[in-house]
């Protein structure tokens, strides 16, 4: 018999949930070992020496039992667990890389970490029993990755931190009583990923100028947990080299110019109005995307268009913006749903051809942009009111994309398409289709939210399309590439091309046939309508009407 080094219990089920140590006697090559939910009865030390791998979920205990050998431990995961305390006496795991403790919520405080030498991966996301970080935190110098994440009850870090010479990602999300940061904390120069969103912080230290390998920075949210003060009073000074009205103004830190690693930047929900904008993106030379949804500004930051690298520009929900007329030239997504009060829009041949998705739902025609033309673009999807396009099936035909897709305002099925029927299923065969020629299908379906989600809650609407060929026996789903939002205030069509070469026999099979699922995050109720004719269609509330037409190239 081979001896076993992995073993994987899914016991749960069990009445009592014991299991005797004595069945582990044997096991002395074990080097893995996953339970759930699982207690012991007996000694540990029957437990393998040579575990490499534990991960024991839903832990029961309070305190792993000191008799438990650790000591070649590797990976150590219990996530769920009822641990208080992970072992009363310092421990000298030198061989242990990762320790997640993730959503242990009795968790009172972190273990000594002075004998974790090795330890390169620190989860403790949701351990909201814990009020602080141990000291000895500053000992793991091999550390690369630390996730406090949703530990809503920490108020402060320790500045023994700032020594983690190997710290590439700090996750402080959700950290709620985070009011905060160490002033050293420009030593991190490993630093790549700071996440700061939903906490309380509101001033940041004039090291952070020093993180010359920071490249994503999110500090979404912040303002949300502040008093009346603006927190970008305190961002601004430091962070804008410029003057602005009824805020005070402060020479950056010579190591500003640092941060040009900076590819990320994350500034979403804090209210932002025109003044607080005013940063000097030209110093980011590397930043590609851009978040500022959720703010007050009524124009775009000044010198956003000339700068050469931003791709991704996000400005949802941002409700008094009125122009978009300056945009970066080498953007390939724009996000601006819920634009209803732009005046200016772009000139979108002057954008370039890397341009491939705009998202700007609740919004005008399109018929008067300039440079709209979605013929020109390999791939495109997008939520606007394409005005005459919609009803012009050769604009969509006879363009170069293989796969398409919109969100419109309309109320109707528009008349060029084939099959139309207000109901649950649409049977119709496929035109035989000459050899050589591509082929594809459109498909499009009416829905709307329901009036009682229609609100500031509801994020997004998601849509999935189920192809089913009931000849050959073959079903498969296409997700919608983009979403709209939840909270649109009239009927849309969302309407979905797929063009196939003769080549492409088994993609094409799977498009034929549909059946339509709106998803959503709040309050969706489903119900199966059955079959009809090889189509199988499923209805949600959001769901009014639908249509499809089989094209031939």
């Amino acid at each position: 018999m081979e001896p076993v080094e992995g073993l994987s219990l899914d016991v749960p089920a069990l009445e009592d949930g014991l299991i005797s140590t004595e069945a582990f006697a044997k096991m002395i090559n074990l080097r893995l070992l996953k339970i759930d939910s699982v207690n012991f009865t007996g000694s540990y030390e029957k437990i393998s020496k040579e575990l490499r791998w534990l991960c024991w979920c839903r832990c029961p205990l309070m305190v792993l039992p000191p008799n438990l050998h650790l000591d070649n431990l590797v990976v150590l995961e219990m996530q769920h667990s009822s641990i208080k305390k992970v072992w009363k006496e310092t421990k000298a795991l030198h061989k242990l890389k990762i320790l997640d403790l993730s959503y242990s919520v009795y968790l009172g405080e972190t273990p000594n970490f002075a004998g974790l030498s090795s330890l390169h991966r620190l989860e403790l996301e949701g351990c909201t029993g814990l009020v602080g970080v141990d000291q000895s935190i500053g000992h793991l110098e091999k550390l690369e990755f630390l996730n406090l994440a949703k530990c809503k009850n920490i108020s402060e870090l320790p500045d023994s931190i700032c020594n983690l010479m190997s710290l590439e990602t700090m996750n402080l999300n959700g950290c709620s009583k985070l009011c905060s940061l160490p002033e050293n904390l420009g030593k991190l120069e490993a630093l790549r990923k700071l996440v700061l969103s939903g906490s309380a912080i509101t001033d940041l230290p004039i090291s952070i100028g020093l993180l010359k390998n920071l490249e994503d920075l999110s500090l979404a949210g912040l303002r949300k947990q502040l008093p009346s003060k603006s927190w970008f009073s305190y961002f601004s000074s430091w962070i804008s080299p410029k003057s602005s009205v009824g805020s005070s103004s402060l020479l950056l830190p010579a190591t500003f110019s640092q941060l040009s690693s900076l590819r990320e930047l994350n500034l979403c929900d804090l209210n932002l109005s025109d003044h607080e904008i005013s940063i000097d993106f030209g110093s980011f030379h590397f930043l590609r995307s851009l978040d500022l949804r959720g703010n007050n500004f009524c124009n775009l930051p000044a010198g956003i268009s000339n700068h050469p690298r931003i791709g991704r520009l996000v400005l949802n929900n941002c409700k008094n913006l009125r122009s978009l007329a300056e945009l970066p030239k080498n953007l390939w997504t724009l996000e601006s749903k819920l634009g209803t009060s732009i005046e200016r829009y772009p000139n979108l041949s002057n954008i370039g051809k890397n341009l491939y998705k705009i998202a700007n739902s609740n919004c005008r025609e399109v018929a008067d942009i300039q440079g709209w033309d979605f013929r020109s673009f390999h791939q495109f999807s997008f939520s606007w009111n394409l005005g005459p396009d919609l009803y012009q099936p050769k604009k969509w035909l006879y363009s170069k994309l293989k796969f398409l897709e919109g969100y419109f305002p309309v109320r109707e099925v528009p008349d060029w398409f084939d099959y139309k029927e207000i109901g649950s299923s649409i049977p119709f065969c496929m035109p035989s289709i000459p050899i050589g020629s591509d082929r594809g299908m459109i498909v499009c379906a009416i829905y709307s939210v329901n009036e009682e989600c229609n609100d500031e809650s509801t994020s997004e609407v998601s849509l999935t399309i189920y192809f089913k060929n009931k000849t050959k026996g073959c079903e498969t789903f296409v997700r919608s590439h983009s979403s709209l939002d939840g909270n649109i205030c009239q009927d849309h069509a969302w309407v979905c091309l797929g063009v196939f070469s003769e080549a492409d026999d088994e993609a094409f099979d799977k498009f034929l046939g549909f059946k339509k699922q709106v998803e959503k995050e709040l309050d969706v109720q489903s119900k199966c309508l059955g079959t009809n004719n090889g189509l199988e269609y499923t209805e949600t509330d959001f769901l009014k009407f639908c249509g499809e037409n089989g094209i031939q190239k």
